[in-house]
């Protein structure tokens, strides 16, 4: 009896933290993302193509492939001024006017200066878009927005 009772306890106790958020990234509100203190700093493109992700290290990071074509996530510097938040559990990344440029999740490409981290420098283009509602639409547009 003393150990069917000990055994429903600890299956209560995992049940009971298996559905809790994992850390303080799960809940929504703000991300800390890496932003380029430098701005309008003239740079050599490489369209850069990949999956953003929700990364410890850069708050949000791209996925994708390097020039030999092996996976691997890049750090990106965002731009200064731009921010991220998470909202129903997906991180959006929130240009220097408040758009939601791109979330957690789209496919995207960068202008950007190549190497890791990636450094945008013109644009960041939604190629497709992981937004729950139908209605939002590809976002693309200049780092100003």
């Amino acid at each position: 009896m003393k150990r069917t009772l000990g055994l429903t306890a600890i299956a209560v106790l995992v049940a009971a933290c298996a559905s809790m958020p994992s850390g303080p990234q799960a809940t929504d509100g703000p991300v800390a993302i890496h932003t380029n203190p430098m701005s309008g700093v003239p740079c050599l493109l490489v369209n850069r193509g990949g999956v953003l992700v929700a990364d410890p290290t850069w708050g949000l990071a791209l996925a994708g492939t390097d020039e030999q074509g092996n996976r691997r996530t890049y750090g990106v510097l965002w731009p200064r001024g731009w921010t991220a938040r998470r909202e129903a559990g997906v991180i959006v990344l929130v240009g220097l006017y408040g758009a939601v440029l791109a979330r957690e999740g789209d496919t995207v490409v960068l202008d950007a200066a190549g190497g890791d981290p990636l450094t945008p420098c013109t644009t960041i283009q939604v190629v497709k878009d992981h937004s729950p509602s139908p209605a939002t639409g590809a976002r693309s547009g200049p780092l100003t927005t």
